[in-house]
């Protein structure tokens, strides 16, 4: 295994690489739900952006703010910034069970509104919207909104079979771009996971007890099940972030020779 380290100004992403005889593997068993095909299984891990968006990973200080959203009224939420910045909400405070299609949510345009207020809310509460009414001009993509809830059953849009309770340690759907998400984000992946190892966000709560303390996390999504592994440690400073990963496949697509005309 080779990391490699993407530095980003101070914000350094790493990428733990399978190598065999001193090259990049590029075969492998590993699959991300929702994408065709399987790879050899590449690690980016996003712990130390923590705050690349907002200057904290709990932009407030707080696990949980209850935001004051025009037309929706008063909504409890986790404001969260790793990867990208996030505000995760309960299913049932707006009006979800959790188990929903992508495409049931977006046949809901009453509930497509009230869900880019709550973000709009939430995107001026992290300093990132000036106005709330102009989330979709100012800042159309971030925060990204999660919607979160206990395992349980629901079936997999994709493959059109059942997803257990059991394969799972909480739900997840999220907006982007005012629209439900098919699948699951790579930094949405990174924030769930560790929003639920922060005790008091919205996140936690939903999470399976009894994994709580373990590394991986997996979140079912509109195309099945995620995993990502997270440490996040308590200190006298707040908390700290040590892990926080998702997997991503790589293969060779392409091998050619490009032609360049001689200098002269």
């Amino acid at each position: 295994m080779v990391r490699v380290y993407n530095t980003n100004l101070d914000r350094v992403l790493t990428l733990e690489v399978p190598v065999a005889g001193g090259r990049p593997v590029e075969r492998g068993d590993y699959a991300v739900p929702g994408v065709p095909g399987t790879g050899a299984k590449i690690v980016v891990d996003l712990a130390e952006t923590a705050g690349a968006a907002t200057g904290a990973l709990l932009p407030t200080g707080r696990p949980l703010d209850c935001l004051d959203v025009p037309g929706v009224g008063a909504v409890e939420a986790s404001l969260v910034d790793i990867g990208n910045a996030h505000v995760f909400v309960r299913a049932r405070d707006v009006g979800l069970v959790g188990t929903e299609t992508a495409a049931q949510i977006d046949a809901d345009n009453d509930l497509r509104h009230r869900l880019e207020r709550i973000r709009g809310a939430a995107g001026r509460r992290m300093g990132m919207i000036s106005d709330p009414a102009r989330s979709r001009v100012e800042s159309p993509a971030t925060p990204i909104l999660g919607i979160v809830s206990p395992p349980a059953d629901y079936l997999n849009d994709l493959a059109q079979a059942t997803v257990g309770a059991g394969e799972t340690d909480l739900l997840s759907r999220l907006m982007f771009m005012q629209q439900a998400h098919k699948t699951y984000a790579g930094t949405s992946t990174v924030c769930t996971g560790v929003a639920s190892r922060i005790p008091g966000t919205v996140v936690h709560e939903v999470t399976r007890s009894g994994t709580r303390d373990r590394a991986v996390l997996r979140i079912g999504h509109p195309a099945g099940v995620i995993e990502t592994e997270t440490c996040v440690e308590a200190g006298a400073g707040g908390f700290v972030v040590r892990r926080a990963t998702l997997g991503r496949t790589a293969r060779r697509i392409l091998e050619g020779y490009v032609f360049v005309p001689d200098a002269g």
